[in-house]
């Protein structure tokens, strides 16, 4: 019906072995409330942490858009969602898409206002998690400035079970702003960046350890390859182009 919403609400209890980032050990618990918002035809996904009041709000302030729509008021846009207002740095938007490849492979856009979201896994110190760095440095494309992962890895599910997966990451934040907007402080100064995500993975049973980086054959299909994945990468990075709107008011 219309404006009809539906709450959901998880907990789950973990302990890493080796211990968690900071140093300390034990037990965590995970809380996350998601939201699910009907609306003008459209369905609106919101995920947050234990905080269901942040979740309503944004629900509330949600300002449906059509997909070409350009707001004429500060606020950060979303797929078919305008909010209104500086957004809080912990917000971000993405967009999925599995690729017509062999080896499952998924192009995800995610639009944070907020530092880039890539994760050093090796910071996690767990011995069921394998990782190489096959690429870690700048990279500019168009007018933006930015910085791209690329990691190989397996992990390790249970007994002889892995899965082996590539992953490619970039982050970008736009270098020539109009001058209303003012001068860029960094990533993190609450005017959104790009991030970029291509992954592809496999999964085999009954096998001993695969090498990091080389990804496993399943039902006859040819798996890709690092130089394939590289290729593919590079070539979605390099078609990247920005479209600024600033309407005058």
């Amino acid at each position: 019906m219309l404006d009809g919403v539906v709450m959901t609400f998880k907990h789950r209890t973990t302990d890493l072995k080796g211990g968690w980032p900071d140093g300390s050990t034990g037990p965590r618990s995970f809380y996350e409330t998601e939201g699910y918002l009907w609306r003008d035809g459209t369905l609106y996904e919101f995920s947050v942490g234990s905080s269901k009041e942040t979740l309503i709000n944004a629900m509330q302030s949600l300002q449906p858009r059509k997909e070409e729509e350009i707001p004429v008021t500060e606020g950060f846009c979303g797929g078919r969602s305008f909010f209104p207002g500086k957004p809080n740095p912990m917000d971000y938007v993405w967009f999925a898409f599995r690729l017509p490849i062999e080896t499952n492979t998924e192009f995800r856009i995610m639009v944070p206002t907020g530092q880039s979201p890539h994760q050093d896994v090796n910071a996690l110190r767990l011995d069921t998690l394998k990782m190489k760095k096959l690429r870690d440095a700048s990279r500019a494309q168009a007018d933006f400035e930015g910085k791209e992962w690329i990691e190989a890895l397996w992990q390790k599910k249970n007994d002889d079970h892995y899965a082996t997966i590539l992953a490619a990451s970039w982050f970008g934040s736009i270098k020539n702003r109009p001058a209303r907007v003012g001068p860029i402080t960094g990533p993190d100064d609450g005017f959104p960046g790009m991030e970029m995500k291509l992954s592809a993975s496999t999964e085999a049973k009954g096998i001993s350890p695969p090498q990091v980086g080389k990804m496993v054959a399943q039902e006859g299909k040819k798996p890709i390859t690092v130089e394939e994945f590289t290729a593919l990468w590079d070539g979605i990075v390099a078609s990247l182009r920005p479209r600024l709107s600033v309407p005058a008011r």
